[in-house]
């Protein structure tokens, strides 16, 4: 009974070395096939736990990139419409300059009236500049409606201050809006009016209102810079999230990769010693199959 048991243990050992044997060759030809070294979690857990504590950073980066992406693209249609209205404005106000020459008569005066009620209609246009989707972009949270109204030269703003922040970083928001009143300025001394009065003027050849227009014109430029400047601030502020974001990607993916993408050349090297200890367990068994107790007596 004794000889017949260590018999049996002798050839279940010689099984038991083919078929570990057997299993790390099928790993190792796994990881080849797939490219990776973990294919299930229990190949390495702690691993395996990592690998999706970054696929998690990695989803969360990417919708942090598409917020950047779109507040670029609604910060640059803002810079657009800004700096062809602080075009407008310079030219206005060189038409007020133009137009406070005393030797100017009323004739030339009706003229330089004409073009400045031009230019007072393209800002108002620019005013209520919309998105590709349709949003008016200078209205706040009311971007269902122009931002400004045009009530027979009595120019309104009927949007709100309401700001979008998009979150572009983890602890990192951008406003993407630019209220309309703070650039186009608001009431008598919002820029519509004032081009109305300056026109007003002109052709009613009066020095005094000229004088005083010319005066509000350098006050709408300013208030016009001023919000082109933080205009920019908040596109520099999202360009370099941007780059930041991307570097990040980098190191995500670098990280990914280290745990669990395979070294090719290392697995054929083991895949290849692997089949030959695989072999060298065949080969043992199938000389000690047969044996039994008496075969050693």
């Amino acid at each position: 009974m004794i000889g017949r048991m260590s018999s049996a243990q002798m050839h279940q050992g010689s099984l038991n070395v083919i078929f570990d044997a057997q299993a790390r060759l099928q790993k190792t030809q796994e990881a080849l096939a797939t490219g990776k070294k973990i294919n299930e979690a229990s190949d390495d857990p702690v691993a395996s736990a990592q690998i999706t504590a970054v696929r998690a950073e990695l989803s969360r980066l990417e919708v942090m990139q598409k917020n950047v992406n779109t507040a670029y693209d609604e910060l640059a249609m803002t810079e657009a419409s800004l700096s062809s209205a602080e075009d407008l404005i310079s030219r206005a106000r060189e038409i007020s300059v133009q137009g406070s020459n005393s030797v100017l008569g009323p004739e030339d005066r009706a003229i330089l009236a004409t073009e400045i009620e031009a230019i007072r209609d393209q800002l108002f246009k620019l005013a209520n500049t919309q998105s590709p989707m349709g949003d008016y972009i200078f209205a706040g949270h009311a971007t269902d409606r122009p931002a400004f109204t045009d009530n027979d030269g009595n120019y309104e703003f009927q949007g709100d201050n309401g700001k979008r922040a998009l979150n572009i970083a983890a602890g990192v928001a951008v406003n993407v809006r630019t209220i309309g009143t703070d650039v186009f300025g608001d009431g008598e001394a919002g820029i519509f009016a004032v081009l109305q009065n300056l026109a007003g003027g002109l052709r009613a050849d009066d020095d005094e209102i000229i004088q005083r227009s010319m005066t509000s014109i350098d006050d709408s430029q300013q208030l016009m810079l001023e919000g082109i400047a933080d205009l920019g601030s908040r596109m520099g502020l999202v360009e370099d999230q941007q780059l930041l974001n991307e570097a990040f990607n980098v190191q995500l993916r670098e990280n990914l990769s280290g745990l669990e993408d395979i070294d090719y050349a290392k697995a054929i090297s083991d895949m290849n010693l692997q089949m030959v200890a695989l072999q060298a367990a065949q080969q043992t068994y199938s000389q000690t199959k047969d044996l039994n107790l008496f075969n050693y007596l």
